[in-house]
């Protein structure tokens, strides 16, 4: 039953899919309730996973070509023939098998049919009484008609009581040749999606980059799940959301003849390709897109990345094609992160440091470690010379990023957009560390709640964006743009140089360009007495797309100005205003596409006479807020000691290794704790002086 979303997606057309990823959805909070989810009853995974199963036969009862077979009699076998279109690429039948009243039970099988084989090998083997969906995967179905009978066997029994017949016919085949090329001429790789206009279903390309043993055989399967075959569903904006294959320069599909849609994608850069071809039987249909660019980043000084990519990285073949995944998608910085917990590690690499990066064309892959994940969040290293793993000290962070910074390295938080995996924990207790040089604000989409918090208590929070690929997105799906001021050649240690300084936006649609008296986003502006300041924001988006509909000045939280467009074609929206810092602030930029996707700017921060870039009377509550966030910790650090003490199973690592370092915790809790009181004091000095 876990397994039949993804089989059931060979069967399905574009616009079903959401109904798949609802039932994958539920399914895969059932199994994380079933691990263990703290605090959830089972009760409601049993209820997500009936919800799920009504949902499939839901589905079901849409299919198009199910056979259904009434074989409740006990009577002499029998032989029938049916006859069914299949598809070549992915051929499957699905048959609803009565046989009398009873529960639903499902049924799936891999037939060859490529090979000789007796018919005897064919089996369904159906429920003893009740309905049986059965799900046949057929591979090696030649063209033309196949004629092929099968046995159904009860359950129950030792022999079949019944033979079926079916003939499978399938459609005259064409070619259609695809070529790509960039805004010069130069063959590039791209995103492609072929949907069948008659139909709606979706074609695999035969020689799109097979990602799935560094992704998909890497994977938890009981907490995300993959559609079948080569492609992947990005999670873009608007109508260019959708499943695509990352495809080589130049590809040559047999497709079955008649009318299809193509789109290609290539980063947020460029504009997305929609055209329609018409493939007729045995002829080749050639055809080649070239990609138009609406902005060039690189050139104004940009150079796009991603925090958080997973990927095995080990051979020059995992290498080649992770790179080729860039290149398609127009990301030039990804970060390639080892990913760690209390039991081991995953997603391998083959080492750290400068030998180790991977450089193509102004496309790099650099090794890094999402590691540790804990109670107390999930911490990205970046630009690493060596592994930074030490299990004594797990739950100790700072003791761990002053390693990642000896060696040159940055380390942040990720999951904060989302508000996901303790982060918020993971923010209130190390934040005020001053150990953090960059934070995940954007992963599939964008969250500010947190991040306006800590700025507004005056930490200086540098905006990053990572898919997490591949369990929160695909790579390229959002990113986070880097100013390195070169226009020609990226240098990756001038890209983390700028990503620590600040100088970033995060987006996957508009672009941004903004200062505050002529300082970009990371800058701080000192005034030693109270004046305004010039604001000038200058945002862009794609034409018809990520063109800008909303532009937002920002000021510790409030929109203090902001420019509206309804024109989709407009491709720029510009804002200039003076701002009062009052007494000390941070000014950013949020930008919204007319496709519904968003950018955001890390701020420039502005101090006056000394004070923090806060605002101030928010204050208490925020600091309320975070020391609640710190007694949550303590409550799991007690919930752990208390399963240590009941249980004492030395096998159960997670508690047995926060039990064990409670002590070092709680010493970091009352250092911070005494932060918080000393910031609350001198915010209250500071309301009163004015």
């Amino acid at each position: 039953m876990r397994s039949a979303p993804a089989y059931l997606r060979h069967l399905c057309k574009e616009e079903q899919h959401s109904k798949l990823d609802d039932i994958e959805r539920r399914l895969a909070e059932a199994s994380h309730i079933r691990w263990g989810a703290d605090g959830v009853p089972q009760s409601v995974a049993e209820y997500q996973r009936w919800r799920a199963e009504g949902a499939v036969i839901e589905l079901l009862t849409t299919l198009p070509e199910v056979l259904e077979i009434d074989a409740q009699n006990n009577g002499p076998t029998e032989e029938s023939s049916e006859h069914v279109h299949v598809n070549r690429q992915s051929p499957c039948i699905f048959l609803k098998i009565h046989t009398g009243e009873g529960p639903i039970e499902f049924f799936e099988a891999d037939w060859n049919l490529q090979r000789e084989a007796h018919p005897e090998d064919f089996e369904v083997v159906a429920a003893d009484r009740g309905t049986t969906y059965a799900l046949l995967r057929l591979t090696g179905v030649p063209a033309g008609d196949t004629q092929e009978r099968f046995s159904i066997r009860r359950r129950t029994d030792s022999r079949p009581f019944r033979w079926h017949g079916v003939k499978l016919t399938t459609s005259p085949w064409g070619n259609l040749a695809i070529a790509i090329e960039d805004e010069d001429g130069k063959p590039a790789p791209a995103l492609i999606r072929l949907r069948s206009v008659a139909d709606g279903s979706l074609w695999e390309l035969p020689d799109a980059i097979d990602m799935r043993p560094q992704l998909n055989n890497v994977v938890n399967q009981d907490f995300i799940s993959f559609e079948p075959g080569q492609g992947y569903t990005f999670f873009l904006p608007g109508t260019q959301r959708g499943r695509y294959w990352v495809a080589k320069p130049t590809s040559e599909i047999p497709i079955p003849a008649g009318e299809w849609e193509v789109r290609i994608q290539h980063g947020t850069e460029y504009l997305p390709v929609v055209d329609r071809v018409k493939v007729s039987p045995n002829q080749w249909t050639r055809k080649t897109y070239k990609l138009d660019r609406w902005v060039d980043m690189p050139s104004e000084g940009w150079w796009s990345g991603d925090d958080h990519v997973h990927a095995r990285l080990m051979s020059k073949a995992d290498a080649d094609r992770l790179i080729t995944y860039c290149k398609a998608v127009d990301l030039h910085v990804a970060n390639v992160l080892q990913m760690g917990d209390v039991a081991r590690t995953y997603y391998a690499q083959r080492g750290f440091g400068t030998e180790y990066r991977v450089g193509e064309d102004n496309f790099w892959l650099i090794p890094g470690q999402e590691d540790p994940r804990s109670v107390l969040g999930h911490a990205i290293g970046l630009n690493l010379q060596e592994e930074v793993r030490d299990l004594e000290l797990y739950l100790q962070n700072d003791l761990l990023a002053a390693r990642i910074h000896q060696q040159g390295g940055l380390y942040g938080h990720t999951h904060m957009g989302a508000n996901a995996c303790f982060v918020d924990r993971e923010m209130a207790l190390f934040t005020p560390m001053d150990i953090v040089d960059f934070n995940s604000i954007m992963q599939a989409s964008l969250g500010t709640e947190l991040y306006y918090e800590m700025l507004n208590l005056g930490f200086k929070m540098t905006a990053s964006a990572g898919a997490d690929t591949p369990y929160g997105g695909t790579i390229g799906a959002v990113r986070v743009y880097v100013h390195t001021g070169n226009t020609e050649t990226l240098d990756p240690d001038a890209w983390f140089d700028a990503l620590k300084a600040g100088r970033t936006f995060v987006t996957n649609g508009p672009m941004i360009d903004f200062t505050v008296e002529d300082r970009m986003p990371g800058d701080t502006i000192e005034l030693s007495g109270e004046r305004t300041l010039s604001v000038k924001v200058r945002a862009k988006g794609a034409p018809g797309g990520s063109s800008v509909k909303s532009l937002k000045v920002v000021q510790c939280g409030a929109v203090v100005g902001e420019e509206v467009s309804d024109d989709s074609s407009r491709e720029e929206v510009s804002l200039e205003m003076t701002v009062d810092p009052d007494q000390g602030c941070w000014i950013a930029v949020q930008a919204t596409g007319h496709d519904g996707s968003e950018a955001h700017t890390t701020p420039v921060y502005v101090t006056v006479n000394g004070s923090r870039h806060w605002d101030l009377k928010s204050v208490p509550k925020l600091i309320e807020k975070q020391l609640a966030r710190l007694d949550d910790i303590e409550s799991a650090l007690q919930e752990s000691e208390n399963a240590v003490e009941r249980n004492n199973d030395p096998l159960d690592y997670w508690n047995q290794l926060n039990a064990g370092q409670a002590t070092a915790v709680r010493a970091r809790l009352a250092k911070v704790r005494g932060v918080y009181a000393e910031l609350l004091e001198q915010s209250e000095i500071q309301a009163a002086k004015n």
